[in-house]
């Protein structure tokens, strides 16, 4: 089950960690909320990624998502 966390892009810091959740979709649909902004989502090798510098937002991928490239507001389209 994915979790979303929040890391500091410069320290690597963990900052926020929600979670877990159902699917990558809930985790990303999740992050948007706690981060006060929609979210621009897309894929790094196992993971979805957002980042609003300084903050990078991370959720693991889960299989339902791995065919796509880019996830726009985490809905997988």
């Amino acid at each position: 089950m994915p979790h979303a966390l929040t890391n500091h892009t410069e320290t690597g810091e963990v900052l926020r960690r929600l979670g877990p959740f159902a699917s990558a979709h809930v985790a990303c649909t999740a992050s948007s909320p706690a981060a006060g902004q929609v979210l621009m989502w897309s894929r790094e090798a196992e993971t979805w990624q957002a980042e609003e510098w300084p903050l990078r937002d991370t959720v693991e991928a889960d299989a339902a998502g791995r065919g796509f490239k880019v996830m726009t507001r985490c809905t997988g389209e």
